[in-house]
């Protein structure tokens, strides 16, 4: 029986991996980071409502899953999100700080729950990381920064960062 915590948290998912896509299909690759597609898509706006709605409809499910001790880390995660929609244009000094910030406490704080709440989930941190470095292997550029560059590391932290969290958010709510 699909409960509201799991029909919201499929939401949010839903929600991210299209917004994901199109962007990627709209830029005819993928970006640097979730970020910068702000600036490379033709309705900035999508991003914040991407980012407000994926955050929103992830709560429940998050509140929801998580031992009682970690709902602290839950609100700072979907708090990041919002302060990353509510300041976008990260190359503006004042909504750079916020904007960093928020994309830290959004970073950490999912990644903490999951380690506290489904710690399993870590090994697709090795699958992301040994990814990157055979990436590197295929890059043509001289330098080793520019090889490391030229695989999108950040976006696909920004990746594997999302498949964790959904990941054991969906894992715990389905098995509760």
């Amino acid at each position: 029986m699909m409960t509201w915590p799991i029909l919201l948290t499929v939401l949010s998912l839903l929600t991210i991996l299209t917004y994901t896509l199109c962007v990627c299909i709209e830029i005819h690759g993928i970006p640097a980071s979730l970020s910068v597609t702000f600036f490379r898509i033709r309705h900035p706006l999508r991003f914040q409502l991407t980012l407000v709605a994926t955050a929103g409809l992830l709560l429940p499910g998050l509140l929801a899953a998580g031992a009682p001790h970690t709902s602290g880390l839950v609100m700072s995660a979907s708090s990041g999100m919002m302060l990353i929609a509510l300041a976008p244009n990260f190359r503006k000094p004042r909504q750079e700080i916020i904007h960093v910030i928020g994309a830290v406490m959004s970073l950490v704080s999912s990644q903490v729950w999951m380690v506290l709440n489904m710690y399993v989930c870590l090994w697709l941190w090795a699958v992301c990381v040994s990814a990157i470095l055979v990436a590197m292997l295929f890059q043509k550029r001289k330098s080793l920064l520019q090889r490391f560059l030229g695989t999108r590391p950040l976006f696909w932290i920004e990746i594997t960062s999302l498949v964790t969290t959904y990941a054991s958010v969906l894992w715990r709510l389905i098995k509760l």
